[in-house]
């Protein structure tokens, strides 16, 4: 069983704009969704909570660490085959997630990436190469979108994502206040399992600060399936892309009041920077 997962943890914009993803994926396509949440869940309206298919509530321990919890997706997830998507983008018009999922059918591991490349954003690459070796090549990975089959390979890739994170070896750049960026978690373990990419260059998602050629296009004439306002501000081309694509999905969907985009670092202190 195939789905798609999405976590919307901390404030309350993440449960709307999960609320907004699902509703362009539902309007293109009859998919499963599953939501992990930390009881915000429980205030939506009936239209907003029938698009989701299940739900489960997240256990934050002694503090409350939302990043982290992107590293635990092999245990969260109740597919055998998972699609994760950050819930800050939206699908595209006539774009169907079933689409996606056929071109990775079998595949053990997929995450957006750039190709290979001996860089990293979060960490001095020579530093990483000191505690993974030199055995496998080095990745520019984007954490917004990954598929994983549920098998033992992917299991202990997971479990050395989770050491990664929660027990990082070398000096890493903080994310989001003083976490450490899941991606950098993503690749290490990637370097220590070979855990390799299916596909140099797979960017299914359109980013605004990574994919400038395309600044100029409309949304519908994008060669992507979604739209993703990552990031702590977004260009008003970009919200107001977002917005008509929310505006067009809510009226289809029956949603009364769609949240509207606004910069993450106008409501999360911690986002100030990135």
């Amino acid at each position: 069983m195939g789905g798609v997962m999405m976590i919307a943890l901390g404030h309350e914009n993440y449960l709307k704009m999960a609320v907004n993803l699902a509703a362009s994926i539902k309007a293109n396509d009859n998919c499963l969704i599953h939501l992990v949440h930390d009881g915000g869940y429980f205030n939506l309206g009936r239209e907003e909570a029938s698009l989701f298919n299940s739900q489960q509530k997240y256990h934050h321990g002694d503090k409350k660490d939302f990043i982290k919890s992107k590293t635990e997706l092999y245990e969260l997830s109740p597919f055998d085959k998972t699609l994760y998507l950050d819930v800050d983008m939206i699908f595209l018009v006539n774009k169907k997630v079933s689409d996606l999922f056929s071109t990775l059918s079998g595949v053990d591991f997929a995450i957006m990436n750039q190709g290979q490349e001996e860089k990293c954003l979060w960490a001095d690459p020579a530093e990483v190469r000191k505690v993974t070796g030199d055995t496998h090549p080095m990745y520019v990975f984007y954490s917004e979108c990954l598929y994983f089959e549920k098998n033992q390979k992917t299991k202990d890739f997971f479990r050395k994502v989770k050491s990664a994170y929660s027990r990082p070896k070398i000096k890493t750049m903080p994310f989001a206040g003083s976490h450490m960026p899941d991606e950098l978690a993503f690749i290490i373990a990637s370097l220590q399992t070979g855990m390799l990419p299916h596909q140099e260059n797979w960017l299914p998602v359109y980013w605004y600060l990574r994919d400038k050629k395309y600044r100029h296009m409309q949304p519908y004439e994008l060669p992507f399936y979604a739209y993703s306002i990552g990031g702590n501000v977004v260009p008003e081309y970009g919200k107001a892309h977002y917005n008509n694509l929310v505006s067009y999905y809510s009226k289809i969907m029956g949603i009364s009041e769609p949240y509207k985009v606004r910069d993450k670092r106008s409501y999360l202190p911690e986002r100030v920077k990135y």
